[in-house]
């Protein structure tokens, strides 16, 4: 008597189609503005963008301040502590 196993696959081929397209994505993405390289290498864009006016988040801003406060710190450790954030009352 032989045995068959089948196994049924981790994903469905939709979940395969879109982890696939999403490694394509990712394979078009450049690492330092995340635009698709298939569209910012093309000759025919060199010129096209501009750089805008910067946008601040706050919160990261309030994270910097903090980080800053701790290097400065003469506590132990420094390295342990971290900059944490809290809205305003």
């Amino acid at each position: 008597m032989v045995t068959v196993t089948e196994r049924e696959t981790e994903w469905d081929d939709e979940q395969q189609d879109w982890m696939l397209a999403l490694a394509l994505a990712e394979a078009d993405e450049c690492p330092g503005c995340h635009g698709r390289f298939s569209e910012t290498t093309l000759p025919e864009n060199d010129g096209r963008y501009l750089p805008d006016d910067p946008a601040r988040c706050h919160r990261c801003t309030a994270l910097a301040i903090g980080a800053d406060q701790i290097r400065d710190r003469k506590s132990p450790q420094p390295q342990a502590l971290f900059p944490r954030v809290k809205e305003r009352g």
